[in-house]
């Protein structure tokens, strides 16, 4: 009888919204925490450098941030770590160690050692023949790079053009014989 005193005093509207603020609150700690990089990185160093130099390749710093600024190689981290299947990861690991190699047969180096202008051919090349040979671990690394880099704040804010209201505000919109208008 308790339980149904204490919720004497809510109606639907106010249930439901707190409802929502405990699945809210939970809900929004989860992805800033995977964002983040909290724990300890899932790829071993050299993979992790391997990743950020294709990462910094792919997408450049210029006028606005680049990949390594948007914390990308990061954020994949944290997706292989926390959330990617062991095939997943699998099928990333064998690529960047591929990238690696495709690398050191081009330049004797590996990928993360060579400057951004020595990187660009290496990177190019391994993009063309992996993307004609249809690797799909390969293009999901590539989509997944540029799907972290532009979902990051930079790359939202900066690279992506942000308008908060889109289109122009008219407070004042006739309404037809219809009688509808329009909702946004």
């Amino acid at each position: 009888m308790d339980r149904v005193n204490r919720l004497e005093g809510l109606d639907r509207r106010a249930l439901i919204r707190r409802a929502l603020l405990l699945v809210g609150g939970a809900a929004l700690s989860l992805p800033r925490a995977v964002l983040a990089g909290e724990g300890a990185p899932y790829l071993a160093p050299e993979r992790l450098d391997t990743l950020a130099a294709y990462a910094d390749s792919l997408i450049p710093a210029t006028d606005t941030a680049g990949a390594i600024d948007a914390g990308v190689p990061r954020t994949i981290d944290a997706m292989l770590r926390d959330w990617a299947s062991d095939k997943t990861r699998a099928d990333f690991a064998a690529t960047l160690d591929a990238l690696d190699d495709a690398a050191r047969s081009a330049t004797g180096k590996k990928l993360a050692v060579l400057s951004a202008d020595r990187r660009a051919p290496v990177v190019a090349a391994f993009d063309a023949d992996r993307i004609a040979a249809l690797d799909s671990a390969y293009i999901r690394l590539r989509e997944l790079t540029l799907i972290a880099y532009y979902l990051s704040e930079p790359g939202a804010t900066q690279e992506l053009r942000y308008e908060l209201i889109p289109g122009v505000w008219e407070a004042d919109i006739a309404l037809g014989d219809d009688r509808r208008a329009w909702a946004v």
